[in-house]
């Protein structure tokens, strides 16, 4: 029985895994952003005002390549840049209200 079960609990996770694929494909046809600048925003969704530093971290990428991430996504207006309130040098990144949107 107990393989059964598993055998059903696999196949729905298939059936949820093609609906969230098929929805992201159409998502990503009329997406202004690219796949990693989809999980910037996601990550920013969840963590305001984090640093370019911690954001790399997060992605697994490096310092240079977030900062013209997030460069190419405040052009587009969906995230906003401000001045730290811990450092001079660095800078806060949040999503603005077309990020949110």
């Amino acid at each position: 029985m107990a393989g059964g079960a598993a055998a059903v609990a696999a196949r729905e996770a298939i059936e949820v895994l093609e609906v969230l694929w098929s929805h992201g494909r159409d998502l990503a046809a009329i997406a202004p952003v690219s796949a990693s600048q989809l999980r910037v925003l996601y990550i920013l969704a969840g963590d305001d005002g984090i640093n370019l530093r911690t954001l790399g971290d997060e992605l697994g990428s490096a310092p240079s390549a977030v900062s013209r991430m997030c460069d190419r996504l405040h052009a587009l207006g969906f995230i906003q840049r401000t001045p730290s309130t811990a450092s001079r040098r660095e800078v806060e990144l949040r999503l603005s209200d077309k990020g949110v949107a």
